[in-house]
């Protein structure tokens, strides 16, 4: 039997949603340079984008459940030894891995992302409850970072997350529209004398022009990695301290951050 299991070092952008306003062609096609740009070291290393969808997607599905849905631009979609990962293709060509993930929506408002869940943890629960009930199924929690997300009483919400609840399955979450000009948030600080991993991703908006944002923001970490079980290796490394998370990417700028913010305040209201 061929063994599947091999020293490899893993590009990771680890905050993904797709959305229906997307073009795949060009969603995939970002996806696919922007992995390029970063990991050109060596061709066995993998790429692996982590989808963290909210209650009104489930694309995960939607290309598992229809392999070649988009055969006619050249891509396809083959399952693995595991429920939650795919191997995305280009013309017979491997790209990259998907990793099945939520985003949940706490009771206060803040953000947890989870990575190779199958099921759905509805939105409105206690922060505390989802993460607890993560931490059961031994699936990675993250507590992600948005704008306005951990400011005034929800910043000593995340404080006492992270202070009370200590575990190798619960991770802070970082992603390129904390702009340049942001300073390290305090609790990013605190966080890391605790012990804790932070690990980023780029957080596409519902907005077409961020189409070109999958893998221009993440993670890279070497380790023991199984071709068949993608999810099941990036969790072993992420819950083990002895692996080096590195980062890639950059953040935006104070243009690009303001013009997304005001275009998703015209989306919404308009």
């Amino acid at each position: 039997m061929k063994n599947t299991i091999s020293d490899t070092k893993l590009y990771i952008d680890g905050h993904i949603h797709f959305y229906d306003n997307f073009s795949p062609e060009v969603f995939f096609k970002f996806a696919k340079d922007n992995f390029t740009k970063h990991n050109k070291d060596n061709e066995n290393n993998k790429n692996i984008l982590v989808f963290s969808e909210g209650k009104q997607n489930d694309f995960f599905n939607t290309f598992k459940n229809n392999k070649d849905i988009y055969k006619n631009i050249g891509y396809s979609f083959v399952e693995t030894d595991e429920d939650n990962s795919l191997l995305v293709k280009n013309d017979n060509i491997e790209l990259f891995y998907i990793i099945q993930g939520r985003q949940i929506v706490t009771k206060e408002n803040i953000e947890i992302l989870s990575i190779g869940t199958t099921n759905i943890i509805e939105d409105g629960k206690p922060a505390i409850k989802v993460i607890d009930e993560l931490i059961k199924q031994k699936k990675p929690a993250v507590l992600a970072w948005g704008f306005g997300k951990w400011l005034f009483k929800r910043e000593k919400i995340v404080y006492d997350l992270i202070k009370d609840k200590q575990s190798p399955y619960l991770f802070i979450g970082d992603n390129s529209a904390r702009p340049v000009f942001w300073g390290t948030p305090k609790l990013y600080k605190y966080a890391k004398t605790k012990g804790y991993r932070i690990i980023n991703g780029s957080d596409p908006l519902p907005l077409s022009s961020e189409e070109n944002k999958p893998a221009s923001f993440g993670f890279s970490i070497t380790g023991k990695f199984d071709k068949n079980k993608p999810a099941e290796s990036l969790i072993k490394l992420l819950i083990q301290d002895e692996f080096k998370i590195n980062f890639f990417g950059k953040r935006d700028g104070i243009i690009k951050f303001f013009s997304r913010q005001i275009k998703m305040f015209l989306k919404k209201h308009f």
